[in-house]
């Protein structure tokens, strides 16, 4: 069975990626639901979570989410 935890959505607020504060997604369609949902404390950042050190994969603000491609999907 893989890893369940293959992207993370937390504030972009916080510069440091933060394994307890953030909300772990299994794909990026739910990490991307999650970050629309979470901009109303402001812009979200998801991160690709790798065998090392997380990758901060995109920065999700309200204009850019409802501009994305997923919105049509």
């Amino acid at each position: 069975m893989s890893d369940p935890r293959t992207f993370a959505v937390q504030p972009a607020s916080w510069f440091n990626f933060d394994p307890d504060g953030c909300v772990y997604c299994a794909d990026i369609e739910t990490a991307y639901r999650v970050a629309q949902d979470q901009t109303r404390f402001g812009d979200q950042i998801i991160w690709k979570m790798t065998a090392g050190d997380p990758i901060r994969w995109i920065r999700v603000t309200k204009e850019e989410v409802a501009q994305s491609a997923y919105q049509g999907a």
